[in-house]
């Protein structure tokens, strides 16, 4: 939604397409202002009371859905510029060649985590997919120096489901020939992989334009319904209250949930380090931490993060390093505690801490080592001065959708989909 607004803003109309199956979902970006020149549309698979419901439900709709998106898109006058779909997207890359709409892909993840999804073809022709469950095969990343265990960051190619490591692989092989990738990341944030995307024939073999249109994060104030004003008051209150830049803020994002060990450990930790904190706590069963006192706010399942992480008192940010974490914490200057899980965390976690010395990685959870960790970021001058160069870098950056913008700009009539 983020980029659909900022693409109206450069005097495109835009059509928001999405599975109907998929409405629930876009309640809250439906429901905040937007302009008239966005239009959603959903699109109604034909087959969908035969489809499993399960995680394979939308892999077997696709290609119902691809009919109706080119059954669509023929009626429309004037014909849409582009198409703009995530990287996954094989089966529509395919109706867009059909219409002949030249097909841009949206990469939500960093840009290093992105550029693992795009080793696969050579994986596949190097006989090394399906990637098997019980060998520790490992990745080399390009350009940031780092080496992750196949089976765990690319885990849509394990031969547990041979049928969708085929779909992710033609997702991967359709992003290598699309007319251009847009990245949500900023060049300072990950200057060497951007530009070796550009030039490496492994990742990039038709030398497709990169363009980093990043960070695309809404505005503060524009992410919290009148179902948590109340809420939100309260947390605002307490920051207030807080001495600058002294607030730890804690969040693992919505997949992960701490069990009874870890949240002590966690609880222990922060008030043992001294600080104020406000933690977004998602568990795993029935304990809730309590006895926070005034020293902290613990709140169930929901926080405005991009509030907290923009008022002044928040000084430091514990997180899983989820790709939308990263780019908020780094947008806005707040250095991270890194904590990172899976899939791209770790990646990303790197990223900030280790090439941008933004941050400082967690080893584990135990209490003592969580208060040292915060100790050692809330005193580090320059832990602090790199985390405002992001800030910096990334209020300059909105500039770079410009560049793509300016490539289509010779259509008089800018429509995307």
């Amino acid at each position: 939604m983020v980029l659909a607004s900022r693409l109206v803003d450069s005097g495109a109309r835009v059509s928001f397409l999405y599975p109907a199956h998929h409405e629930s979902r876009l309640c809250d970006a439906r429901s905040r202002p937007h302009s008239p020149e966005i239009r959603f549309v959903a699109l109604h698979a034909r087959d969908f009371d035969s489809a499993p419901n399960d995680f394979s439900r939308d892999f077997f709709l696709m290609p119902s859905l691809a009919q109706e998106f080119e059954q669509l898109v023929s009626s429309l006058q004037p014909p849409p510029s582009c198409l703009i779909s995530d990287e996954v997207c094989g089966t529509l890359a395919k109706s867009a060649r059909l219409l002949g709409i030249p097909r841009y892909i949206l990469v939500p993840e960093s840009a290093s985590a992105f550029a693992a999804t795009l080793l696969a073809p050579s994986l596949a022709r190097d006989s090394k997919l399906p990637l098997q469950v019980a060998r520790n095969e490992t990745v080399d990343i390009p350009f940031i120096g780092m080496t992750v265990v196949a089976r765990e960051y690319l885990s849509p190619y394990l031969d547990t489901f041979p049928w969708r490591a085929d779909y992710f692989l033609e997702g991967a092989i359709e992003a290598q020939a699309s007319d251009g990738i847009l990245v949500n990341t900023y060049r300072e944030l990950e200057p060497s992989i951007l530009s070796g995307m550009v030039r490496d024939t492994c990742l990039n073999p038709h030398r497709a334009p990169v363009f980093a249109v990043g960070p695309l994060i809404p505005e503060p104030s524009s992410t919290v319904g009148s179902h948590h004003q109340e809420e939100e008051a309260e947390i605002m209150e307490f920051l207030d209250a807080q001495a600058p830049s002294s607030v730890v803020f804690v969040s693992f994002g919505t997949l992960i949930q701490r069990n009874e060990k870890d949240a002590r450990e966690i609880l222990s930790g922060l008030e043992q380090s001294g600080h104020p904190f406000i933690w977004k706590f998602s568990g795993d069963g029935d304990y809730v931490p309590t006895g926070a006192g005034k020293s902290g706010l613990i709140l169930r399942n929901w926080a405005p993060q991009l509030r907290i992480l923009s008022h002044p008192s928040t000084g430091l940010f514990l997180t899983h390093c989820g790709w939308n974490s990263c780019l908020e914490s780094s947008s806005l200057g707040v250095p991270i505690l890194g904590f990172p899980a899976f899939m791209d965390q770790p990646i990303n976690c790197k990223l900030l801490v280790e090439l941008r010395k933004a941050g400082v990685k967690l080893a584990t959870l135990e209490s003592f080592q969580i208060a040292e960790a915060i100790k050692e970021v809330m005193e580090s001058e320059e832990i602090r001065r790199n985390a405002q160069k992001l800030k910096l870098a990334a209020d300059r950056a909105p500039k770079s959708l410009d560049f793509f913008v300016d490539k289509l700009r010779e259509n008089s009539a800018l429509h995307y989909l």
